[in-house]
């Protein structure tokens, strides 16, 4: 994988969502560990195609035939406004805390370069969590795991949930897989283009944008989530991309009074039964 960054690409990088940084932050690596040590959870961190990836597992077994993959959200993609961070890895691991609180069986895959040292760390440039935080590669490396997954737990299908940044790569996943039965996203920007523009930040020229690709993953059954006082990725973008969808089967956009970017989402997912 090679990028290349003229004067105007570089400023994008540098000037690419403080947005996102505000609502996840850096962490040491023992923050999940220890979460995990307080549950049925265990971990590993596999070789999926062109990253090392975490994932987190109940240590049962899936009962039935379709599991929960739950995708985590950008982490700390920058240091300052200026200074792409040198460690993705999310402080308050978001998309985690769902995970473990769904009631059916829930496989949680961290982001490319989140939780991982050393050797480990391959291919982790800056660029990979910034400006091509959406890349094919990264695509295709989260393909790769959901199917080690699938593999390990002679699962058929899957359900597709992310959080944030996470939710924009469960549609871009969702739009190259035959294996997914619904869609499930979290305070996701589901179309890049609309949402830099919104902030007035530059675009994301080295990644995929879920808008492109919605003539596929929109014929999904496909549940929304958004925070009525998120200011990171607002209801309105949701209603935006949504009304572009196709109408069979029509997607349902929930917001929730209260809900900001990262709270609470968790607390939410607990109350549900449905999965």
């Amino acid at each position: 994988m090679t990028y290349s960054f003229g004067t105007a690409g570089k400023l994008a990088v540098l000037s690419f969502v403080m947005l996102w940084v505000n609502a996840c932050h850096l962490s040491t690596h023992e923050t999940i560990l220890k979460e995990l040590e307080k549950t049925n959870w265990t971990s590993k961190v596999t070789l999926a195609q062109d990253f090392y990836l975490f994932r987190a597992t109940p240590k049962s077994r899936p009962t039935g035939d379709v599991i929960n993959i739950v995708l985590e959200g950008d982490g700390k993609a920058w240091q300052t406004r200026f200074r792409p961070s040198s460690d993705p890895t999310p402080q308050t691991p978001v998309g985690f805390k769902i995970a473990k609180s769904l009631k059916g069986f829930s496989v949680y895959i961290a982001r490319p370069c989140q939780y991982v040292e050393g050797d480990q760390r391959k291919n982790c440039h800056p660029v990979m969590w910034t400006n091509a935080r959406f890349a094919p590669e990264v695509v295709t490396s989260m393909n790769v795991a959901i199917n080690q997954v699938k593999q390990e737990y002679a699962i058929n299908r899957i359900r597709l949930f992310g959080f944030s940044g996470g939710g924009t790569l469960a549609a871009l996943i969702a739009a190259n897989r035959d294996d997914v039965v619904e869609l499930i996203t979290i305070a996701a920007p589901l179309d890049t283009g609309e949402w830099t523009s919104f902030h007035d930040l530059s675009p994301l020229r080295n990644s995929l944008n879920p808008v492109h690709q919605i003539d596929v993953w929109g014929r999904l059954p496909q549940w929304h989530f958004a925070g009525e006082a998120d200011d990171v990725v607002p209801a309105s973008l949701y209603e935006h991309v949504l009304r572009k969808v196709m109408r069979q089967p029509s997607p349902s956009l929930t917001v929730l009074p209260g809900f900001d970017h990262t709270c609470c989402w968790e607390t939410y997912f607990a109350n549900k039964t449905r999965w």
